[in-house]
């Protein structure tokens, strides 16, 4: 009986709730504070139990809802029924109504799916890329787009000692972010980078965006990520081949796809292919813009640690 009963409230509360809520707010009242909670089943079950209701008669809604008022848990003037048309709820009205947990877990889905540029909070849906990227453009200044083109200089990696039996410490990436985040981190480093390239180079236009991201700012349909690079900027008789990686921190490590390292190694006799690391993405007071060497050419192959088993490799700025 206890078994029936359990699954009989759970299902009438379910329903109460949201009908509760919507009633109150079509009226502008507000409800009893038992339906804002996110454990009204286990609340109201373990009151039922301690009062030795659960075990011996079946529930009912109508004997549910009569408690519910008994109680002090029923909007005054509000009729004792879940029967929407007798209450005068539509069903736009019940599907406004959002119940507390469903507020916290909208809240919370909102946040996985955004990121907070300079304070502010933007969605990161690919559907809102080109708003962010607006959004990015005002947050530049011009200390960012004065950043010298010439290539930061990197201090000799140091060497880590290799971890002994029973060290447990670990070095871990500040990460913490979501796929669609780490989607908008990326979008947003390579507005900040086309920004600057226009700025810095006379060759650099929006044309010389390849990547995938240039279509959800640009529209159309021309950029292509198989490249292993995001711009390509002319530069004299040659040109110039820019990846971009963008951090929420600075983690001073960088990963590169399979196209990255082929076009980075098919690169490697000379500085065409560039990299363009800019920390702190989404502080506009503490971003910074880093072009760092290929690692596989000469200027830059003794500069970065390859980092565990992946295609990661860390580096160390000299900031004297």
């Amino acid at each position: 009986m206890q078994r029936a009963n359990r699954t009989t409230l759970r299902e009438t509360l379910a329903i109460a709730q949201r009908t509760v809520l919507a009633w109150s707010e079509l009226r502008d009242q507000g409800a009893p504070e038992l339906w804002s909670r996110t454990d009204v089943e286990s609340t109201v079950w373990d009151v039922l139990l301690a009062a030795g209701q659960t075990d011996f008669d079946p529930f009912s809604t109508e004997r549910i809802v009569d408690w519910l008022a008994q109680d002090g848990h029923w909007p005054a003037g509000m009729p004792r029924t879940l029967d929407a048309e007798e209450l005068g709820l539509t069903a736009e009205a019940l599907e406004r109504a959002q119940t507390e947990e469903e507020r916290e877990r909208a809240r919370r889905d909102f946040l996985r799916r955004s990121i907070e540029l300079g304070g502010s909070r933007l969605s990161a849906a690919p559907e809102d890329f080109a708003a962010l990227a607006e959004a990015v453009r005002a947050s530049l200044t011009d200390s960012h787009l004065k950043t010298r083109t010439g290539f930061s200089h990197l201090a000799q990696p140091t060497i880590r000692r290799r971890r002994e039996k029973g060290d447990t410490k670990t070095k871990v990436l500040a990460r913490g972010l979501t796929e669609s985040q780490r989607s908008a981190v990326g979008l947003v480093g390579e507005v900040i980078a086309l920004e600057w390239l226009k700025r810095r180079y006379s060759g650099a236009s929006d044309d010389s965006w390849k990547s995938a991201y240039r279509d959800f700012v640009l529209g159309g349909s021309l950029g292509d990520d198989s490249l292993g690079f995001d711009f390509e900027v002319p530069v004299g008789r040659t040109s110039y081949l820019f990846e971009v990686k963008a951090t929420s921190g600075d983690e001073r490590q960088i990963e590169l796809g399979e196209s990255e390292v082929l076009a980075a190694r098919a690169n490697a006799r000379t500085d065409r292919y560039r990299l363009l690391y800019i920390p702190n993405a989404l502080e506009p007071t503490q971003r910074t813009i880093h072009v760092l060497p290929n690692p596989f050419a000469q200027r830059g192959r003794d500069l970065y640690l390859l980092e565990g088993s992946g295609l990661r490799y860390r580096f160390k700025l000299d900031e004297a």
